[in-house]
Order: C-alpha cells, then structure tokens, then sequence
C-alpha cells in the first residue's frame, strides 16, 4: 500500500511531461505554419504553392471524415503553409532529400478539453496527408 501514492506522483509526472510536450508541438507548429482565415485567402495560392488553401482544407476535411472524425465536433479549421524540414512529420512523405511545402490543417474541438484537437498534415505536391494529435 505504500507503493501506492509513490505510483500515483509517478503517472502524474509522465502525464505533465507528455502534456508539455504536446502543447510544445502544437505552439511551435503555428508559429511556424500560422494561421489564416479570410474567405480571399482562401483561393489564393501562397507562393510556390501547388494548391489552394481552400483545396487543402477540403482534403483534410475528406481525410478526417475517412478516418472516423465528425467534424461536427470540431471549429472552423486554421491553416497554414511552410517549408518541409527533416524532423517535420511531414517528411514521412515521399524523398525527404527532395525540398518542398507542407500545409498544417488545425481542428480545435468546440468543448475545450486536454486533447480535443488534430492536425491534418498535406503534401503540397503530392497531397498526402498525415493525421496527428489528438486523444
């Protein structure tokens, strides 16, 4: 019985650290890819870009939808655009070596709790995508 409470403050310091790693990721992530809401925005493409913000929130949209989600629960995605990085979960997709953009499609869940969220991950050339986050 002992060992008991000593467990207890163990799982709690393993659920704050992955936690802190997780909001890590999610901030870092939109100071690196931003975010961009307007309807004009939407159908302009960023430079050297292949798609559309609007074409790549309708294919997170459809992969989310494929994979179970019901976006119902979930706000108005954000989204952004950057270069792809080795170390990026985007470079799973295809020749890491070869440089490229990855667009990140943000869906925050309309009832505010710890992990009620996802990120959808779209190769800007090939448009694969990447599912992350999330309970």
């Amino acid at each position: 019985m002992q060992n008991c409470g000593f467990n207890s403050i163990k799982l709690l310091l393993i659920m704050l650290t992955a936690t802190r790693h997780c909001c890590t990721i999610v901030a870092a992530s939109l100071l690196v890819f931003g975010c961009s809401t307007s309807e004009r925005a939407l159908d302009t493409k960023t430079e050297g870009t292949r798609l559309s913000p609007r074409m790549v929130i309708e294919i997170a949209k459809q992969f989310s939808e494929t994979n179970g989600i019901n976006l119902g629960n979930f706000k108005s995605p954000t989204f952004g655009c950057g270069d792809k990085h080795l170390g990026d979960p985007g470079t799973k997709f295809g020749d890491q070596s070869i440089k490229g953009k990855i667009w990140m499609v943000h869906f925050e869940g309309r009832v505010p709790t710890v992990g009620n969220y996802f990120d959808v991950f779209v190769d800007d050339q090939t448009g694969e995508t990447l599912i992350f986050g999330g309970r």
